[in-house]
């Protein structure tokens, strides 16, 4: 029942703020990848997700098959964060003359959950 400015305005400011999240997190992710010591702990949140906390993401520790990690920044699992991204992308038109926009694509890439 809102009016459609402010519709506009409040995707807007959650397409800028899932950005500037998932741009802090892939910061951290390539430095994670790079092997540099980064502080974190454990976190057993109930039966199913288990993740080590490293403060700008997490690291899923549900399955020890797989050897590559996936990135899932501040989300439980790679294929929030992907879904949402794809969602982000898309509402932007794909757009990806815009630097939040590649942002977007670098999530989705390397949460590996296409």
């Amino acid at each position: 029942m809102s009016k459609v400015e402010l519709k506009e305005r409040i995707l807007k400011l959650v397409i800028l703020s899932t950005q500037i999240i998932v741009a802090i997190s892939l910061f951290g992710w390539i430095l994670y990848l790079l092997q540099f010591p980064l502080p974190h702990y454990f976190s057993q949140t109930d039966s199913f997700y288990s993740h080590e906390v490293y403060y700008l993401f997490l690291v899923n520790q549900t399955s020890d098959i797989i050897s590559i990690p996936r990135f899932a920044g501040m989300f439980l699992e790679p294929g929030h964060l992907g879904t949402m991204c794809c969602f982000l992308l898309h509402i932007g038109g794909y757009k990806l003359s815009k630097i939040g926009n590649i942002v977007l694509l670098l999530g989705i890439i390397f949460s590996l959950s296409l």
